[in-house]
């Protein structure tokens, strides 16, 4: 009985749940992640500073909840940086791990109240990364790296468009 817990203990630990900019708000079971030193933060990391502090295909899950809006549109050597911010979570997934991102939605009446959002986004926004949508096919050149993605829209009180929630496979 002790060495079947054992094991089982070991596989779960085995798992690599990683919570990107999680501010004061670290997750347990996760390596929480976040640019300033506070209680719940494991790892003190920039993500504007590639590479991030993990290993190639490490992980088994990314979470990015309501942070990628923050982000500026290029890194400092005028590259996309949603599109490097997605390929440096490809290089940490492993084969078959999920990315997940939660952003505001573009008609979102939540999207541009706060003066730090820069972007918001559409359903389809991370079909680029998708090589069997349209978007994907006809733009796939934009990264190397290829997910299955799913989204999800979630809704104001009133009905209106508030989150989009990606998530995003690796192939």
């Amino acid at each position: 009985m002790q060495n079947m817990q054992k094991s089982k203990l070991t596989s779960l630990e085995s798992v690599m749940r990683i919570a990107l900019g999680c501010g004061s708000q670290g997750k347990a079971g996760f390596i929480n992640v976040d640019w300033i030193d506070q209680k719940g933060v494991d790892v003190v990391h920039n993500l504007l500073e590639f590479p991030y502090p993990f290993d190639d295909g490490v992980a088994d899950y990314i979470e990015l909840i309501d942070v990628l809006e923050h982000m500026p549109s290029f890194t400092d050597d005028k590259k996309s940086f949603p599109i490097e911010f997605v390929n440096e979570c490809w290089r940490i997934l492993k084969v078959g791990g999920q990315l997940v991102i939660q952003v505001p939605h573009w008609q979102s009446p939540n999207t541009w109240i706060d003066p730090t959002h820069v972007r918001g986004y559409d359903l389809r926004s991370m079909d680029y990364f998708d090589p069997s949508t349209d978007l994907g096919r006809d733009y796939g050149y934009y990264s190397d790296c290829k997910f299955m993605v799913a989204k999800d829209l979630t809704l104001t009180g009133d009905g209106a468009p508030n989150n989009v929630i990606f998530k995003m496979l690796k192939l």
